[in-house]
């Protein structure tokens, strides 16, 4: 369909241009905002995460350190440059201070080689804080009654199954560092609850003697879950140990203990993450995972604090901002196309007004004129279409009064290449040219109308004696026809007499006839004459009319 209207056309095709343009700014807009939002959210998971590792790491340090200060301290008694003496009795008051000034500690305890701490293991067989070969393996801790008891470490079923001490004890023999165990069940003050234990060694130049070690009750970390408040507490924050144990998660306090996999089936690359100790983001269609690392001290198995940020959550407030955007830019557009319409028909409406006059001067009316008052390219136009009509006007006027015989008047030329200036130059001069010639041929008519007047009296007093001449024989013509007349009768009358005399006339019936005959050509010439005559009388009519 062609579109014939230059208001419609600019505000179209502007139009359209505007809500490209619009479209693609908000389609920009919208992506920003949504990275953005992102971002932000990113950002907050991580600020939220990494306090939350700050808390976690620092209660797992605050044992750490507790742990690391006996080590030291119990080390100096292996240690010959320091020369300290301390016995069992000593050693256990210790750890027995320790705990009761440290609520958050569950248990304390420190476990020796055998023969390794005063080479006295035999006389202690069977005592508290022994097993049966006299080891030096004191477990301090709360019992139900809220108690503090003593009893063998390397003979607790969970803490040495099988009486074998466990990864609390081989770990830092092995490595002589620091370990943090992997969490387990166990009583807390007759409660079951999830236990982690940092485990430190005691070492002495170079040898390992024994550990030193705590056990954390782990239960404050599903309050730090629950009292997660990341996007009005719809996000939810996991803690996960190295080995891939759920340790507390927001709202979910039933999943405490479990392990990852039978909550999420990618636990393998999110155990992978935990154990890498490196801060991630994962994303998939539903959710937005941030990982933290627990990273407590120079302890190489990191648990990690995970953050689960659902995105119609995290992208409500950016598609909320998009959908504003969409909806100011429509109304923008919307302004911008009622603008340009409004500017297109201030455009149109002089060009319309200019196609009008180009019509009115198409069809001779040279009255009309543009009553457009501005300076830019319309104006020009409607300037430019005045002065072209103007121009036609004047040239019209000059045309009207050649037409009406003034060929004195002065045509001046627009420019040099007015035509129509030209033409009308032209045909004034031709028109002068012509003008002379046709006084000069109506001189030579006038003297020839002379000479004609004058051959016409001579012809006409010619044609009037002429007419009397045929009048007189007209006259003559008719006493003949009479006479004919006469004659014929007289021959009637004679042929009457010649059959009432026929006997008597045979002799001249021959010359009768001859006679007859011959009246018979006279009669027919004298006919002849008479027409003769009538032609004549026309000849001298018209000639009287000459």
């Amino acid at each position: 369909m062609s579109i014939k209207s230059i208001q419609i056309k600019i505000a179209l095709w502007s139009g359209l241009c505007l809500l490209l343009a619009g479209g693609i700014i908000v389609a920009f807009g919208a992506v920003s905002l949504r990275k953005a939002a992102s971002e932000l959210a990113i950002e907050k998971g991580l600020v939220q995460a990494r306090e939350k590792s700050a808390l976690i790491q620092k209660e797992i340090e605050l044992g750490l350190d507790s742990a690391q200060t006996l080590a030291e301290t119990l080390a100096a008694i292996k240690d010959q440059s320091v020369g300290l003496d301390m016995s069992r009795n000593q050693v256990n008051g210790i750890l027995k201070m320790v705990l009761q000034k440290n609520d958050g500690f569950n248990a304390i305890f420190t476990v020796w080689e055998p023969e390794a701490f005063d080479g006295l293991d035999i006389g202690y067989a069977g005592t508290e804080g022994h097993d049966a070969s006299g080891r030096f393996a004191p477990y301090w801790h709360w019992d139900e009654k809220g108690e503090l008891k003593v009893s063998s470490q390397v003979v607790c079923p969970i803490h040495s199954p099988g009486g074998e001490p466990g990864a609390w004890y081989t770990g830092p023999k092995e490595t002589l560092q620091a370990v943090l165990v992997d969490p387990f069940e166990h009583k807390v003050r007759g409660q079951k609850a999830l236990i982690s234990a940092v485990s430190v060694p005691i070492v002495a130049n170079g040898q390992f003697y024994g550990v030193v070690g705590l056990d954390l009750n782990l239960s404050f970390l599903q309050n730090l879950a629950d009292t997660m408040d990341l996007f009005d507490g719809q996000a939810k924050l996991q803690i996960i140990s190295h080995n891939g144990t759920i340790l507390a998660m927001t709202g979910m306090s039933n999943m405490v203990g479990q392990p990852l996999k039978s909550l999420h089936g990618d636990f393998a690359q999110m155990l992978d993450t935990v154990q890498l100790g490196a801060e991630d983001v994962r994303q998939d269609d539903e959710t937005l995972e941030i990982f933290t690392p627990i990273q407590v001290g120079e302890i190489e198995t990191p648990w990690s604090v995970n953050i689960i940020l659902p995105k119609h959550l995290v992208f409500a407030e950016a598609n909320s901002m998009m959908w504003q955007q969409i909806a100011v830019g429509l109304g923008l557009v919307a302004i911008a196309l009622i603008c340009l319409w409004l500017v297109a028909r201030g455009i149109a409406r002089p060009i319309k007004k200019a196609a009008l006059l180009a019509d009115s001067v198409a069809q001779g009316d040279l009255s009309q004129r543009l009553d457009v008052q501005s300076s830019d390219e319309v104006g020009q136009l409607a300037a430019s279409l005045n002065g072209m009509a103007d121009s036609l006007e004047q040239k019209a006027h000059l045309a009207e009064a050649i037409a009406g015989g003034d060929l004195n008047v002065k045509v001046r030329l627009a420019s040099e290449r007015d035509e129509f200036g030209k033409s009308l130059q032209t045909m004034v001069a031709k028109l002068s040219d012509i003008v002379g010639q046709v006084n000069t041929a109506a001189e030579q008519i006038a003297s020839g109308a002379c000479q004609v007047s004058d051959s016409s009296q001579s012809l006409s007093q010619g044609a009037t004696e002429q007419a009397s001449s045929l009048e007189e024989i007209s006259s003559s013509m008719t006493e003949m026809a009479s006479q004919t007349k006469l004659s014929a009768e007289n021959a009637a009358q004679a042929n009457q007499l010649a059959n009432q005399a026929k006997a008597a006339a045979e002799q001249g019936n021959s010359r009768m006839h001859a006679m007859v005959d011959a009246m018979v050509d006279i009669s027919q010439s004298s006919q002849n004459v008479s027409k003769i005559i009538k032609v004549i009388d026309e000849i001298a009519f018209q000639t009287n009319l000459l």
